[in-house]
């Protein structure tokens, strides 16, 4: 992405595509809740407590201040000392557009981030740099599956394989990049050229100190989501052991990142509902934790960043009216 990218003119295109997302998810769980039985999953959900949703939120919160602390590393190692509450929030209003194929909408927080000073190859870079090493704390998360899930054994191994390589690609694109200096003429070389920019400084996370404290922030945060999905089983009615339930939570994950499919949606529910009834865990109970994780975790994020996103746009909006006044 070119540093002279021009920054949103508006909000409500992000706001349309989320509303649109949040509708076809409430009609396609409402389908899914009436084929699996509404009364049994509705006495599901019944049997969750105040408390116990409570508590689940709050290992998501702790994700999301975990995930952070990493991206602070990531500006810093980039030269960039943001205060943390500024960053923070923008760190957070990315999560409006977490619905976005790939969680690519996040890169908005890029536009914010370049009004002090950040260029956009460097915030994408680190973005890039998250997703990477999220889909490989997934791997390792998944890796507990291997015991309780050997039928499944051969898709854990080949979705490892695939991160791993393309880690190991990341880390070496330097000498490609500067194969390709040479002659960058043309406009499609040029754009190669950024490309393979960003993806050397995604690279330079990776490298270093800085790779295995990425990769235990991770490890805690993604642990965080996966022990909340465990606890909801048995909060409403069913059993199951806490290293399946994490492991089963970030497999789910994983497949949904790696589809591409707007916030994983259908393709992360599915792979949770097989593996819970591998577990032995009864449908309905199934379909009711797999709600309320979702609603914990995914919608949870997408709501707190459309209020922070909300909250940063009327105060751009102030500030240029401010500006036109005194003008």
């Amino acid at each position: 992405m070119s540093d002279h990218a021009p920054a949103p003119s508006a909000h409500h295109h992000w706001l349309r595509r989320v509303i649109l997302s949040v509708v076809v998810s409430i009609i396609a769980y409402a389908i899914w809740v009436f084929y699996s039985d509404a009364d049994r999953v509705t006495a599901a959900l019944a049997r969750m407590q105040v408390w116990q949703f409570a508590l689940v939120l709050a290992l998501s919160l702790l994700n999301y201040l975990l995930r952070f602390l990493r991206w602070q590393l990531y500006l810093r190692h980039f030269g960039h000392a943001i205060p943390w509450p500024t960053s923070l929030a923008y760190y957070v209003a990315g999560f409006a557009l977490t619905t976005t194929p790939g969680k690519a909408g996040e890169a908005i927080r890029s536009f914010f981030l370049h009004r002090h000073g950040v260029r956009y190859t460097a915030s994408i870079a680190a973005l890039f740099a998250e997703r990477i090493l999220d889909m490989l704390v997934m791997v390792l998360l998944s890796t507990l599956a291997l015991l309780f899930f050997p039928e499944y054994r051969w898709l854990f191994l080949l979705t490892a394989l695939i991160v791993v390589v393309f880690m190991f690609a990341l880390r070496h694109v330097g000498r490609l990049r500067r194969q390709g200096d040479a002659d960058s003429a043309s406009r499609l070389r040029r754009a190669l050229h950024h490309a393979l920019n960003m993806m050397e400084m995604s690279g330079a996370l990776m490298r270093g100190p800085l790779l295995p404290i990425s990769i235990v922030l991770g490890l805690l945060a993604w642990g965080a989501e996966g022990l909340g999905f465990a606890l909801l089983v048995p909060f409403v009615g069913g059993e199951i052991d806490v290293a399946a339930g994490i492991s089963i939570y970030s497999a789910s994950v994983l497949v949904g990142a790696l589809s591409f499919i707007p916030g994983g949606l259908g393709g992360t529910e599915a792979v949770m509902s097989l593996l819970l009834t591998a577990s032995g865990v009864d449908l309905a109970i199934s379909v009711a934790a797999i709600l309320l994780c979702r609603l914990a975790t995914l919608w949870f994020a997408v709501v707190i960043g459309g209020l922070v996103m909300g909250a940063l746009a009327l105060r751009n909006d102030h500030e240029h009216g401010e500006t036109h006044e005194a003008s």
